[in-house]
């Protein structure tokens, strides 16, 4: 069939139905974008000075009942309170008093155990602390074992809080500013997809033993060194 024998008005629809079946394939097909996914860990430090003395007091006691055991543990935990000192803690245990020998177990007596953790701003009020078990181990009747640590300055709660809420201000500014640099380096539209703060790491303090025996009690504090205070987070950058 010779197509010059179709009249102009037809050749036109046929022209106008074939463009419009391209333009529609056109549109359905789903255009593809290239993008980056950037992780990279980001901190912000300070460095502060400490504001209060720590350090922990535990205590055990053996004897031959659970009542007197109990009662050792109750008379000491009076003495701490009358101190009128800033402490945690406090919470006691009492077990039988057991150990293995030859591959049998031997108990004899009663084992009692309590803990305190003290906080002050002045650190020559532990002696205070000191003396009374001092006198603790003198007048009671009993075994009695004293363990002190975590003697250290530390930034208190109330502080460090305060620290880490405008250090992490400080991550979110450092996180948008490092985002626009590598956008200018890629030739890309960089933005931040995730913040991930990380907590804060629980600090470990070495034990000691200490023998109370002095008739009068001047223990050594810890000198007061600055802190630096961390927050860490993981970076998400996504790039297009």
């Amino acid at each position: 069939m010779n197509i010059k024998s179709f009249k102009p008005w037809f050749i036109a629809l046929l022209i106008i139905l074939f463009t419009g079946t391209a333009t529609i394939y056109a549109d359905d097909t789903p255009k593809r974008e290239n993008k980056l996914v950037i992780i990279s860990p980001v901190e912000a430090s300070r460095s502060i000075m400490p504001d209060m003395y720590v350090f922990s007091v535990s205590v055990s006691v053996i004897s031959d009942s659970e009542g007197k055991a109990l009662n050792l543990l109750g008379e000491l935990d009076k003495k701490v309170r009358e101190l009128g000192l800033r402490y945690k803690g406090g919470g006691y245990s009492v077990n039988k008093n057991c150990w293995w020998s030859e591959n049998r177990q031997v108990c004899d007596g009663y084992k009692g155990h309590v803990y305190y953790l003290f906080e002050m701003k002045d650190p020559s009020k532990q002696n205070k602390v000191l003396q009374l078990l001092s006198n603790y181990k003198k007048e009671s009747r009993g075994e009695i074992d004293i363990s002190i640590s975590n003697t250290t300055w530390k930034v208190s709660g109330k502080t460090i809080k305060k620290v880490e809420e405008a250090l992490k201000f400080e991550v979110i500014t450092n996180s948008i500013e490092f985002a626009r640099k590598v956008g200018e380096q890629l030739k890309m539209a960089c933005t931040i997809n995730e913040i991930n703060f990380q907590p804060r790491p629980t600090p470990v303090y070495p034990m000691y033993r200490t023998m109370l025996k002095e008739k009068s009690i001047e223990a050594p504090a810890p000198a007061k060194g600055e802190r630096t205070v961390t927050v860490r987070a993981e970076l998400k950058v996504l790039c297009r």
